[in-house]
């Protein structure tokens, strides 16, 4: 005789997703503690949304920018919308930087982007300077669309770097690129994977869209890359 089936209770469903949320904002504050600077966070959080994010970090970066990053890093990275008043960062002065994160190899600076058209479609091609006088260079195809066009401008500087990166066996994954609409402005956030010993760092950058989104989608990775340059 077959046993009768048991419908799930509404508690349960909600204990279910309530698990799902846990796991999510679980890893949030594992990124949010792999952002320069930040050396530990803790969310809280009610009926699937974060009420506040508390932000241990040491004093080498502005408080204001350290909530910038957390911001961008739930939004692009988890979906999460946060907002600024709910992040509290405390800074100390004993803190030491990971050391993984004490990079001493110049930031790149962008010389030039440069967008043409041909038979095939567009493309765009990134010029980067770097301290020691050396310069790299990238071109990439772009699309039509103002999404497939800030991931071409981020896909540019992350081959133009890659020259750099071969030296000290290091890599760097463009993993997401997006476009997005806050307030009255156009926003391109870049999500960007540091590969260095077997360790990975996940870099965010961000940027306003001012004349093409593509120039936005190469600003964007490149401020992520150069907080690893310092």
């Amino acid at each position: 005789m077959a046993k009768p089936e048991i419908a799930s209770s509404g508690s349960d469903k909600t204990a279910s997703v309530s698990r799902i949320e846990d796991r999510v904002f679980t890893r949030l504050e594992k990124e949010i503690a792999r952002i320069a600077g930040i050396h530990g966070a803790q969310i809280a959080s009610k009926e699937g949304a974060p009420t506040a994010i508390h932000v241990i970090a040491d004093r080498s970066r502005p408080p204001k920018q350290l909530v910038r990053d957390v911001q961008s890093l739930a939004a692009a990275g988890f979906g999460v919308s946060v907002d600024h008043r709910i992040i509290s960062v405390v800074q100390l002065d004993d803190v030491e930087p990971e050391p993984e994160l004490q990079h001493r190899r110049g930031r790149a600076v962008l010389d030039r982007v440069i967008f043409g058209r041909e038979a095939a479609g567009a493309w765009i091609r990134v010029g980067l300077s770097w301290p020691d006088g050396s310069s790299t260079d990238a071109t990439v195809s772009a699309g039509a669309t103002p999404d497939s066009r800030a991931r071409a401008g981020a896909a540019a500087v992350g081959r133009a770097v890659a020259p750099v990166l071969a030296r000290y066996d290091a890599a760097l994954e463009v993993a997401g690129v997006v476009v997005q609409r806050l307030g009255v402005i156009d926003v391109v956030l870049a999500h960007g994977i540091y590969i260095e010993k077997g360790t990975e760092l996940q870099l965010v950058g961000s940027a306003i869209v001012e004349e093409d989104v593509a120039s936005a989608g190469v600003q964007a990775m490149l401020q992520a890359i150069n907080r690893q340059f310092s």
